[in-house]
């Protein structure tokens, strides 16, 4: 929690370094908004990254356990006909990358690691 706090006061001073909003009350309250949410859209892509990244570890995770790691397939594909009908579901589009966008991720890289525990 305090590394994720640091990183995103650390965004702040880089996102406020490279920003010119100017003088006046426009060039103000745009300087204001990016101080108080400018680290928060930072973080938020920092943290879609992550869940690519943890994706990818969910299938190895998987296949050591004994599963088939292309059931997170099944698993993204459920949460994607979900849809954002729920306010849990909604939550997680607002933070999380687009399920389509996981999923063609997933195909792109694709299972090579995997096939030893496929062929099991």
């Amino acid at each position: 929690m305090i590394r994720k706090q640091e990183l995103q006061a650390a965004g702040r001073e880089a996102v406020m370094s490279q920003v010119n909003t100017g003088g006046g009350i426009a060039g103000s309250m745009a300087r204001d908004f990016i101080e108080r949410n400018g680290a928060a859209i930072m973080m938020t892509q920092l943290d879609r990254n992550a869940e690519y990244r943890a994706d990818q570890a969910a299938g190895i995770y998987l296949a050591r356990g004994g599963f088939n790691p292309l059931e997170l397939y099944a698993v993204l594909q459920k949460m994607a006909s979900l849809g954002s009908s729920s306010s849990r579901m909604a939550g997680l589009y607002k933070t999380h990358p687009p399920l389509d966008k996981r999923l063609d991720a997933l195909d792109k890289s694709g299972y090579k690691d995997l096939q030893a525990y496929l062929d099991r």
